[in-house]
């Protein structure tokens, strides 16, 4: 077989290893998009307010489900604030539910 041949067979085989049966606009079943995670952190409070049940953390990363650093708004009970305060440094858990996050544990570092 001739080199552009062999060329052309390989970039034909590569390409063919990309395809799949899925179709482009397939779309995550529901389960899926309902799945629900559960994650560990560490970051510092940057906003509270336990009133509306909410806290922001600027957090590193969170590779047991997929986040990068950044900072965020969660959703928590006002008991789990309790005791947390803006600047503290904080380890907290969460849940993840259709892409929000639920702060369920909280404590001061």
């Amino acid at each position: 077989m001739s080199m552009p041949r062999r060329l052309a067979v390989a970039m034909l085989v590569a390409a063919l290893a990309g395809c799949t049966d899925a179709t482009p606009d397939a779309k995550p079943s529901e389960a899926a998009a309902s799945e629900t995670r559960s994650g560990r952190g560490t970051g510092t409070v940057t906003a509270l307010d336990p009133a509306a049940g909410t806290v922001t953390i600027a957090h590193g990363p969170m590779p047991d489900i997929g986040w990068s650093a950044m900072t965020m708004t969660f959703a928590a009970d006002p008991a789990v604030l309790s005791g947390v305060a803006e600047g503290d440094a904080v380890a907290f858990g969460l849940t993840v539910t259709e892409g929000r996050g639920t702060i369920t544990t909280l404590a001061v570092e």
